[in-house]
């Protein structure tokens, strides 16, 4: 008896456990449509991207598509890190991906791959927008931390495309939806992630004119991504006349806009972007 009692509590346990794996980042119960490869890395093994279907899609109206990618300080990190994002903007009738990119925990692999598996998706999605009813001139791509930095090196970044891939179709983004992003190669704590940065990869240092129009979200008190670098950022994107508008939440730090920390905050950073991506026309 005592044996049985012992299998069912943990049976609850490891229930429990995957529940609370699973409702991280979002709400439990949301997953993807599809999960498609776009790319093979040299190793053979594929990266996928997770694709969310619009509700209520017209037929035959090509619509946006926003392109979220993980955090995880280069390191780690899993598409479904993304995915009640992702929920959201299909709700509102866009497509919405999370797609998977190497880092150096999963690939052994620096900064620079996550730089290429970022373009790749992007130029994945657009050479295929005919497939899923996607605008190819409405793409948003975003992100979060380590994921923000590849979304911003998309549209910012010049080179670091994957060789082999039809170089003649655009990989740069339309539109960016960063949260709390990596844009500042030279910090400190990011120094201490990826070694040497050069120039060329930062994008703060990469600002110039016609970048795609931006909003980011960050927490004043973040230690791990610093305020200022966001605030920098912006204020070099609209001094050559680029539309970024910074959207900053007093004393709260790094990942303030997850879902698992507060529903309510999460729910305000997407009532933000979309009112953002109201006023491109996109929704």
């Amino acid at each position: 008896m005592r044996l049985s009692l012992l299998y069912v509590v943990l049976a609850v346990l490891m229930f429990a456990s995957g529940v609370l794996a699973q409702s991280q980042y979002h709400a439990p119960g949301i997953k993807p449509d599809k999960i498609i490869t776009f790319k093979e890395v040299p190793s053979g093994e594929p990266l996928e991207l997770h694709v969310f279907l619009p509700d209520n899609k017209v037929p035959d109206t090509p619509v946006p598509v926003v392109v979220l990618f993980f955090g995880g300080g280069w390191t780690h990190g899993n598409p479904d890190q993304m995915y009640g994002q992702c929920d959201y903007f299909a709700k509102r009738g866009l497509v919405a991906i999370s797609p998977r990119y190497r880092t150096s925990g999963s690939h052994g692999t620096t900064v620079y791959a996550c730089i290429e598996d970022g373009k790749s998706a992007i130029r994945w999605v657009r050479e295929h927008a005919g497939e899923f009813g996607i605008d190819p001139d409405k793409i948003a791509v975003g992100g979060a931390s380590a994921g923000g930095y590849v979304a911003a090196a998309a549209g910012t970044v010049t080179g670091f495309d994957a060789p082999g891939e039809k170089w003649f179709v655009s990989a740069a983004p339309n539109a960016m939806i960063l949260f709390n992003p990596a844009v500042n190669m030279y910090t400190p704590n990011i120094q201490k992630r990826v070694g040497a940065a050069p120039f060329w990869i930062s994008p703060l240092h990469q600002v110039r004119p016609d970048l795609p129009p931006t909003i980011i979200f960050h927490g004043t008190k973040d230690t791990s991504v610093p305020h200022a670098e966001s605030v920098k950022f912006r204020d070099a994107m609209q001094a050559v006349g680029n539309t970024c508008e910074l959207h900053s939440w007093e004393g709260l730090g790094h990942g303030f806009f997850r879902w698992d920390r507060d529903p309510a905050i999460f729910s305000e950073t997407l009532k933000l972007a979309d009112e953002f991506l109201q006023g491109l026309g996109w929704l």
